[in-house]
């Protein structure tokens, strides 16, 4: 997933006619608002800054959206499950309204956006905005959730999961680093559900990309 060539950085953007990208991060910690106006603001930071060091086209940069979902009554503690809900809902009608353009998204084609987002817990708040930030190998990380089931091809699923160590047989989520909350990432998972175990990562492991 390298969109420093500024050819593929908006390749897919474009094919799929999406005017926005960037992934929903749900707060399930209400305890800090203080660290939770700090972790947006380094989630920000740093995907701006990146665009900006590798010269993103324009395009690209404008249509970066970190959706951040903060609702006390209805997320404080929230599960995965209860998440996906939500999330769900959410994606059936933002994908209509956010993506005018785009092409019709059945099939394996739908944006990255529309499949996965962030759970923000206190544990993940916390080791994001207590990172030590000179250190570029401490970067914390976030739970990146999938919202999809049984979509998958029931052979290529299994064969894909041979090579996973499951302990808790939840491969629905994983620890990804916190600078992977970023272009790089997002073109990497691409639009087609199946490129999940090629990154999956069973927790308490986090994957840096």
């Amino acid at each position: 997933g390298d969109w420093s060539s500024d050819v593929c950085s908006s390749d897919l953007l474009r094919r799929l006619k999406n005017d926005k990208w960037g992934w929903v991060i749900y707060r399930c910690t209400y305890g800090d608002d203080e660290a939770w106006a700090k972790f947006q603001k380094i989630i920000n930071d740093r995907s701006r800054k990146e665009m900006v060091e590798r010269e993103f086209p324009q395009e690209v940069a404008n249509g970066l959206e970190w959706t951040f979902v903060s609702d006390q009554s209805l997320f404080d503690g929230a599960s995965r499950d209860q998440l996906r809900q939500h999330f769900r809902a959410w994606a059936t009608e933002a994908e209509k309204s956010e993506q005018p353009r785009a092409v019709d998204g059945k099939g394996c084609c739908v944006a990255s956006r529309y499949q996965y987002f962030i759970q923000v817990d206190e544990e993940v708040l916390r080791a994001t905005v207590d990172a030590d930030p000179y250190n570029d190998f401490d970067c914390g990380w976030v739970n990146f959730v999938r919202c999809w089931g049984q979509d998958l091809d029931p052979d290529w699923r299994e064969k894909a999961r041979e090579h996973i160590d499951e302990e808790d047989g939840e491969d629905g989520w994983m620890r990804i680093a916190g600078d992977m909350v970023g272009p790089d990432f997002y073109d990497g998972i691409g639009a087609s559900s199946e490129f999940w175990y090629a990154f999956y990562t069973p927790p308490p492991g986090i994957k840096n990309y």
